[in-house]
């Protein structure tokens, strides 16, 4: 049962949800109009309908879409007079309604349509009392799709032949431009669409009409009719022009009640959604419709508008599935203080409402195949992005929220009775002697009464590096062996997989140490009591660092790899699910050789034999507590293809082991599948960063080609990466004041650190899991300080992506201009993508600047 606190969090968070709901949702209030208007443009096609299908009107069709026009329009404007649209005069008539007919001209060298039409057009009006204005060419001379010769030929061949008044189709702006071509018809038709000349809805309709006058004055003695006037309810902001539902009605309402107020001959553009227009004019080419593509209204025009009329619906939705989420999570985790639930349950609500908006986005759609392929895979995308954030937010609440541990383990002290024989295996190759011997004195020193050690030098072809650690192993003792393998397959494994066939056959527990590793005396009596339980697998220590302190990057380093081992390793702790590590490490000898020893395909031996240890069912032990000190690597370059390994090992685990990871095989629980994933989880979103790196690049690039017809990605789709990058920053500061307590200076250089290797994580999964063989790649210690220009090469990538998405982001705003919310949304995403890759720089020049080289002292 849950505290009452808890439900007091819950309740407070439903009610400001809910709050929030309504605050943006509220109804707006225009000016009020009323029907018949003038005349309104009349598209008959519906969802599934184009004309690229050359697809012809029933009479059905087009009486029902006539019977809903009437009584809201005097007249209906046509855009052709073929494929069916011929019976609309006859059909219209018997509803009282008047049709200005348009012939349709197109792009044809040899005319033989356009006179079709042409003729098709005169004989409607002939015959058609009904059909009181004729417009020869809609926009033709805007679009270049007929000349100007031609077009004058088909006026005259119109005028000549009807009574009915005859004209063009234009912009405004050409007739002021062009005067002679009035002496060429009966009246001037002109289309002023504000949304495209990126005006606000507060001056949309003032805009028409100034227009309008400057037509007139210049063409006292013609009759000038607004052939095209409209506002979209959906599409990208143009300028300062915003296309939403409720400026739509504004728009619709205000002109309406101007227009007829001064008896302007109008028509609004248009009745009817038109989805097939998304091929020529982007998302905003479907949404000019004062009803949709259903034939539904949009708006009254009379009383409140609302955005959505079915927000109710999506809200109560959002609350109730946000509710459960946080309350099924409280539930499983009543031990959470408040702070913890607080946040989670912030969180929780917020990606509900993310979540939800995508649905009622999407339900908003007019969905081409096209466009179900696109909202499919940023659905994919946007869903993969949600469970890394729900982990991320579930493993903080954890952490912050001071979740009580219940599997701590701690070094045993006193003298061990009938104590097992270990041996201990370091696998090296071209390392520095000193380095090595200062790992082997410190073996040779353990407290513990009955050990070997095997030391398996492989590949390294200097002699100078491996002899004096040979020689330094047999002044040791017996007990301590030394071996060099000039040619040794299978990587670090196939070091270990010799070095178990040359162990003692009386040795019970196998230890693995890295040969940086300086061990403390008591390494094995804390650890090896924990074997006298038979179930144990494996007992893990943290790996700890030395060296550090005279160098920042170095600090930076150690301090970021604190974070997984006072974090993640004590989380994964709890549920029997630790990542074994390659030092420190001791593994039960019967398991081992059962398994058959080390994977020698993968460079992730060390994960991928605990993962193969706790499917067995074994129980794995991660002690808390520093017994050894290695070192970390000096130069960014070595940082960076440590990690690069072992993000490309896990992979390569995963791929390998998805029954198991899916629970087709195997013992693993599942707490345990989930901290597997979940611990590979971020690396994955590093992929997924690239992906968007690569794919807003690409995007931008088509924006600066083509502003007009191509649209920003919805917002939806970019927040839910800002809010990952918010989380995770805010949640790595939040987490380490709680464990690893180093201080906000040291822990935002170890979250800068852990932020550059985002580019080189998202190439090795990549690869990892697209198959591709890598090989082991070892980290050189003691190599000293790299010049600057080397560092810099390490990130150049990462350097010309941050310049190539920077540019993006500045070229976006003097486009758009930061009056365009969706540009400065974008920009600012793009300026967001570069945050790693900032991050890798700061750190390889930091790394640049370390005060002298480490020795392998302790």
């Amino acid at each position: 049962m849950m505290r009452l606190s808890t439900w007091i969090i819950l309740s407070v968070t439903v009610v400001l949800n809910l709050f929030i709901w309504v605050g943006i949702n509220k109804p707006h209030s225009p000016v009020e109009s009323a029907y018949p208007m003038y005349s309104v443009s009349l598209n008959p096609f519906k969802k599934n309908q184009s004309p690229f299908d050359q697809h012809v009107f029933t009479a059905e069709e087009l009486d029902s879409d006539l019977k809903l026009l009437a009584g809201k329009t005097r007249t209906v404007r046509l855009y052709a007079s073929t494929h069916g649209l011929e019976m609309v005069p006859e059909i219209a008539r018997r509803y009282k309604l008047f049709v200005m007919m348009t012939a349709y001209l197109e792009d044809n060298p040899d005319q033989t349509n356009n006179q079709k039409e042409v003729e098709s057009v005169i004989r409607l009006a002939g015959v058609n009392r009904n059909v009181v204005r004729v417009i020869v060419g809609n926009e033709t001379q805007l679009h270049k799709t007929v000349p100007r010769e031609q077009l004058v030929e088909y006026l005259r061949q119109a005028r000549k032949a009807l009574r009915t008044p005859v004209s063009t189709a234009e912009p405004w702006d050409y007739w002021i431009n062009h005067p002679e071509m009035a002496d060429e018809v009966d009246f001037i038709a002109i289309h002023i669409l504000p949304y495209w000349q990126k005006i606000p809805i507060e001056e949309a309709v003032d805009y028409i009409l100034g227009k309008y006058e400057a037509v007139k004055r210049m063409f006292p003695d013609k009759i000038v009719v607004i052939a095209e006037a409209g506002w979209p309810s959906s599409g990208p902001q143009h300028g300062a022009a915003k296309a939403t539902q409720a400026n739509q009605a504004d728009f619709v309402r205000s002109f309406i009640r101007r227009a007829e107020s001064l008896h302007l001959r109008y028509n609004l553009f248009e009745a009817f959604d038109q989805p097939w227009k998304s091929a020529t004019e982007g998302e905003v080419g479907e949404h000019w419709g004062i009803m949709n593509a259903d034939r539904q209204e949009k708006f009254p025009m009379q009383g409140p508008v609302l955005e959505d009329p079915n927000w109710k619906y999506w809200a109560l939705s959002s609350t109730v599935v946000g509710f459960l989420a946080t309350s099924l999570f409280l539930f499983r985790r009543r031990d959470v203080r408040k702070r913890g639930q607080i946040f989670s349950v912030i969180i929780f609500q917020v990606l509900v409402a993310l979540v939800t908006q995508l649905a009622r986005q999407a339900a908003d759609q007019y969905m081409s195949p096209g466009d179900i392929a696109f909202w499919s895979i940023m659905s994919a995308a946007q869903t993969l992005l949600a469970i890394i954030l729900v982990t991320d937010a579930m493993e903080i609440a954890e952490v912050v929220g001071d979740a009580p541990l219940t599997r701590r383990f701690l070094p045993q002290r006193g003298a061990m009775v009938n104590a097992p024989m270990v041996s201990i295996h370091v696998a090296c190759c071209r390392e520095p002697a000193d380095l090595m011997i200062a790992t082997v004195n410190s073996l040779a020193a353990l407290r513990y009464p009955n050990f070997e050690v095997i030391v398996v030098d492989n590949n390294t072809p200097d002699p100078a590096q491996w002899e004096p650690v040979q020689q330094r192993c047999a002044a040791l003792g017996a007990h301590i062996r030394f071996f060099h393998l000039p040619h040794c397959d299978g990587f670090k494994a196939g070091a270990l997989n010799f070095a178990l066939r040359q162990t003692n056959s009386a040795a019970k527990v196998i230890g693995v140490v890295d040969a940086d590793y300086v061990v403390q005396p008591e390494w094995l009596e804390a650890t090896i009591p924990y074997f006298s339980d038979p179930n144990v697998g494996h007992v893990q220590a943290p790996q700890e660092h030395r060296g550090w302190s005279d160098s920042i990057f170095q600090r930076m380093e150690n301090d970021e790899y604190s974070g997984f081992f006072r974090i993640g390793m004590v989380q994964r702790n709890e549920d029997n699910a630790i990542i074994q590590h390659g030092t420190m490490m001791l593994v039960d000898r019967a398991t081992l050789d059962r398994l058959g020893g080390w994977a020698e395909w993968c460079i992730g031996e060390d994960t991928e034999l605990g993962l193969r240890i706790l499917a067995e069912g074994k129980q794995g032990i991660y002690l808390d507590h520093p017994l050894g000190h290695g070192l970390v690597p000096d130069t960014y370059d070595a940082y960076a293809k440590q990690r690069f390994r072992w993000a490309y090992g896990a992979m390569r685990i995963m791929r390998h082991h998805w029954k198991t990871l899916c629970g087709l095989q195997g013992q693993l629980t599942r707490s345990q599948r989930y901290h597997f994933v979940r611990g590979w989880l971020p690396w994955i979103g590093d992929a997924l960063h690239m992906i968007f790196s690569a794919t807003a690049m690409l995007w931008s690039v088509v924006l600066m080609i083509d502003p007009l017809y191509t649209a920003f990605p919805q917002p939806i789709f970019i927040y839910p990466a800002l809010l990952l990058v918010l989380v995770r920053i805010f949640g790595t500061i939040w987490t380490y004041s709680a464990r690893v307590k180093i201080g906000k200076k040291r822990t935002l250089l170890a979250l800068i650190a852990g932020g550059s290797l985002t580019h080189k994580i998202a190439k090795a999964v990549w690869q990892g899991l697209l198959g591709f063989k890598k090989p082991f790649y070892r980290t050189p210690k003691m190599e000293g300080v790299a010049p600057l220009w080397q560092n810099l090469r390490s990130v150049q990538e990462e350097i010309a992506l941050t310049i190539i998405l920077w540019t993006c982001a500045g070229i976006m705003l003097g486009i758009f201009g930061t009056i365009n919310g969706e540009a400065l949304i974008w920009s600012v995403a793009l300026v967001v993508q570069t945050i790693p890759y900032v991050a890798a720089i700061i750190a390889a020049v930091v790394s640049s600047l370390a005060t002298r080289v480490r020795t392998s002292s302790f």
